[in-house]
């Protein structure tokens, strides 16, 4: 019986630490960070994290072999701020947002466009440390990459369809 009276507090304990507000501090950086993408800012990319965060790709090679990256900050910085014709763009939706203390899990499902053109889709999970100012930063990432079975939101796909025209 003890075992559902602790997970009962715990459960509250995480949904008072959830308000409006830290959810919306928490989402902060993931949101900057695609920000910072899309305008190929360095300055503005690094901003969002703390330390040298790795990236972790998972995926899967044309024969379904299951496969796991892991690329450093400085990679992910060179890739996103080289001269490009067309803005990388990332769109997520059906955000979740956890918080423990100074812990924050943000996970959504994502789309990726190079300028208009669709490329490829995932769930994204950034880990978050909040720091002695009260700033939220990230110190991972990881993301699943896959370019088919995409469930796109037609809202999104439809917006990229009509920056074609």
């Amino acid at each position: 019986m003890k075992s559902p009276l602790i997970l009962f507090l715990f459960s509250c304990t995480l949904s008072i630490a959830q308000t409006p507000d830290e959810k919306e501090a928490v989402m902060k950086p993931a949101l900057t960070f695609f920000e910072a993408m899309k305008k190929g800012d360095s300055a503005l990319l690094h901003s969002t994290y703390i330390g040298s965060a790795p990236f972790h790709v998972i995926g899967k090679r044309k024969d379904g072999t299951p496969t796991h990256s892991e690329f450093p900050l400085s990679q992910f910085l060179k890739i996103t701020t080289s001269p490009r014709a067309n803005p990388m763009n990332e769109v997520i939706w059906d955000e979740k947002i956890f918080i423990d203390g100074n812990f924050g899990l943000v996970r959504a499902d994502y789309a990726f466009y190079s300028g208009s053109k669709f490329s490829h889709c995932g769930t994204d999970v950034f880990s978050l440390f909040k720091d002695a100012q009260g700033s939220w930063k990230i110190f991972g990432l990881t993301y699943t990459l896959q370019n088919e079975g995409c469930n796109v939101p037609q809202s999104i796909s439809k917006q990229f369809e009509q920056s074609k025209n």
